[in-house]
């Protein structure tokens, strides 16, 4: 197709990096190496680079599964939502980006349930149904149980 129907899809990815999912025109990409996030836009090729909240140092907390969504029409603000796990995979942690503060918010958590490995799936995106974003956990017969991250009580 030609210009203008054409999107150009140009972006360089950095080594071992993961595409989480796609949200509101956006594309979520995780590059665990360098411990960050890549939000991006394909059609507007915008794109903006966050690092991973600080506490998740790869070992005590590491990065399980992530989120994105549009925080706004017309504009390029949104919302990361990140899941992550313990050392032990005993409990899990979240807390939500937003790019119009630049800030993470207060990490939260729970407990996980017994026998659940692998839990929150790299390759399995979580689900939004209306303010809130659920991620299944797997264990020996999935799924065992579903985290619920209510983005309205979480908001930075």
């Amino acid at each position: 197709m030609d210009p203008p129907d054409r999107i150009p899809l140009q972006l360089d990815l950095e080594i071992n990096s993961s595409i989480l999912g796609c949200r509101d025109g956006l594309v979520l990409i995780l590059n665990p190496t360098r411990r960050r996030f890549l939000v991006w836009d394909p059609v507007s090729g915008e794109h903006r680079r966050v690092a991973v909240p600080p506490e998740c140092d790869g070992n005590e907390m590491r990065v399980r599964q992530a989120a994105v969504v549009r925080a706004g029409a017309g504009e390029f603000h949104f919302q990361i939502v990140f899941l992550g796990v313990d050392g032990k995979d005993t409990r899990a942690f979240g807390c939500v980006y937003s790019s119009e503060t630049s800030k993470w918010g207060k990490i939260i958590s729970t407990p996980l349930p017994l026998f659940c490995w692998e839990c929150c799936h790299m390759k399995i995106p979580g689900v939004l149904i209306g303010d809130c974003l659920y991620w299944s956990l797997r264990g020996y017969q999935p799924p065992i149980a579903i985290i619920e991250f209510d983005l309205d009580k979480q908001r930075t």
